[in-house]
């Protein structure tokens, strides 16, 4: 991932046995990166990889903020397209808009400052923990169903694009054929000018944890523990100004459900 102040920005595979791929320039605008994750899979085809960003919003109003929160998504099989289209970028690009704020409401945090995902081994489940700001400077956590993300890659339609697709949606996690058909070259034209998804990222809850705390959150941590109850928990470490860690912790049920509770603990510097 780079982001230099003024550029384009891009993600980029710079090493490794697999082909060099890029992101188009038209696909980011000025990404300011808040953290990246590997979404695994059972199968091996399928491993994803999430990257968290803030982007330039180019049609915001006077009273809007200049920049909106994503969730960019490329597929790790992914080998480029073919030479007159998409020969060296990624073909499994996607992106989304997450919004954090109290539902509907003008009330957004539009700043992805930083993200932490914890997933299962080898599902595509788990939690997106969030640090977002706002334009005065406020901080929330919000979080995020991994399940509920991944269905909105799989099933949205592409923004801008209304027309039926083929029997392969643009976009999915497939291994690269040595000789590309009619439907693989049209995908390729679909996700070369409608990379983003309709469905917009809503948090569990549809709005910020309720955490007691008010200072500015700077830093957060999160990690999975099992408890003396055979209970795996998630525990966030929230730094801010005024500790060196303000422990919270965030009980998930063995069901998959979201549940939250939190005790609070304080380091003081």
């Amino acid at each position: 991932m780079s982001s230099v102040a003024g550029q384009a920005g891009s993600i980029r595979r710079t090493f490794g046995p697999q082909k060099l791929l890029k992101t188009e320039n038209i696909w980011l605008l000025n990404p300011q990166f808040a953290g990246a994750a590997i979404i695994p899979s059972a199968h091996k085809d399928k491993e994803e990889l999430y990257f968290f960003f803030s982007e330039f919003n180019k049609t915001a109003r006077v009273d809007e903020e200049p920049y909106r929160a994503r969730i960019g998504r490329l597929c790790t099989v992914d080998e480029g397209g073919i030479k007159a289209l998409l020969a060296d970028s990624w073909t499994t690009f996607k992106k989304a808009r997450m919004m954090c704020g109290s539902g509907n409401t003008q009330q957004q945090y539009n700043n992805l400052k930083q993200a932490v995902v914890l997933t299962a081994q080898d599902k595509r489940a788990g939690v997106l923990y969030g640090l977002f700001s706002n334009a005065w400077g406020r901080t929330v956590i919000c979080a995020y169903s991994i399940e509920d993300i991944d269905q909105a890659f799989t099933n949205s339609k592409l923004k801008g694009y209304s027309s039926s697709f083929g029997s392969n949606r643009p976009g999915m996690c497939v291994r690269k054929n040595a000789t590309a058909g009619h439907n693989d070259i049209k995908n390729l034209g679909i996700i070369r000018y409608h990379p983003e998804i309709e469905d917009v990222i809503r948090p569990v809850g549809v709005s910020p944890l309720d955490l007691p705390i008010e200072d500015q959150i700077t830093h957060a941590v999160a990690d999975i523990v099992l408890a003396v109850n055979d209970e795996h928990y998630s525990v966030l470490y929230l730094g801010t100004g005024e500790c060196a860690a303000c422990g919270q912790s965030a009980v998930g049920t063995s069901a998959g459900s979201l549940l939250w509770s939190f005790e609070g603990f304080v380091l003081q510097r």
